[in-house]
């Protein structure tokens, strides 16, 4: 996208979402004018229950800011948070680093208890994925084919 009239400056791309949420977390324009949302919302900045606002809010909530933050919903509405399993590495990486910061804060053991098993069931799915790619795989593209 750069050209000789504008030059795109990658910064922070050493930082995960986590990290970059919290750096900004203080900020009142990020409070009032965050939006991370990407479904059409006429009453909002945010819809508080797609995937990109559930693990926003998460990563506030474990920082101890959802409450400030007037953009999103205060509250994390467990049964949304339920339909977006942690299933990669990165999303994983979110997921611990959110119990890790909430337990060092001692806040919220409910939200706790449930991302643990958010974490454990996403684990699981992945590794099934992964499990029946692997057989498919396997089954098209044979490690030792006979050759004729």
């Amino acid at each position: 996208w750069s050209n000789t009239e504008v030059e795109l400056v990658h910064d922070g791309v050493s930082y995960n979402r986590s990290a970059k949420i919290a750096a900004i977390a203080d900020m009142p324009l990020m409070k009032q004018h965050l939006r991370v949302c990407y479904q059409p919302i006429e009453t909002g900045l945010n819809c508080g229950n797609c995937r990109k606002c559930l693990w926003t809010m998460l990563v506030l909530e474990s920082i101890g800011c959802l409450e400030s933050v007037a953009a999103l919903p205060h509250t994390i509405d467990p049964e949304a948070l339920r339909l977006y399993l942690p299933t990669d590495k990165h999303q994983q990486d979110r997921f611990q680093e959110s119990i890790r910061r909430l337990e060092e804060r001692g806040a919220n053991p409910e939200l706790q208890r449930l991302l643990h098993e958010l974490l454990r069931e996403g684990e699981k799915k992945a590794d099934n994925s992964n499990s029946r790619y692997r057989q498919w795989f396997e089954k098209w593209f044979p490690k030792n084919p006979k050759m004729s």
